[in-house]
């Protein structure tokens, strides 16, 4: 998966190490954490490409967990920018794991994000596109 992605234009902005405290009652990746990483991740990915650190999350769409994440699994975000607009961006997310023993990939879950740029008092504001 993760050439595939390359080839596609998608970069990766995080990696993680999945283990006890990340996991719900069943001994899978707890969504929460998952949102929380998908948010940290493409974060990084819009404070680089719109050129400012001042980024608010406008939106996430609907996240579909297609596998779950296992414990010792490494997992990784890959985003790509998929529209700009003159305050805000919206990008696409990968999320996929990988057994570090197989080195088995699994693609846990897709979504689109949209970035907001905001001046010092959280007004939005152009940014550099």
């Amino acid at each position: 998966l993760s050439q595939s992605l390359i080839n596609q234009g998608y970069q990766r902005t995080l990696q993680k190490l999945i283990f006890g405290k990340h996991l719900n009652a069943a001994q899978t990746l707890f969504g929460g954490q998952l949102l929380s990483w998908i948010d940290e991740a493409s974060a990084m990915f819009a404070i680089e490409y719109m050129g400012t650190r001042r980024v608010l999350t406008k939106k996430i769409s609907e996240v579909i967990f297609v596998n779950p994440g296992l414990s010792g699994d490494l997992i990784q975000f890959w985003c790509k920018a998929v529209r700009d607009g003159k305050t805000s961006m919206t990008l696409e997310l990968i999320i996929e794991t990988m057994n570090v023993e197989s080195k088995q990939q699994r693609e846990i879950c897709t979504c689109q994000i949209v970035y907001v740029a905001v001046d010092e008092l959280g007004k939005p504001t152009r940014w550099k596109n």
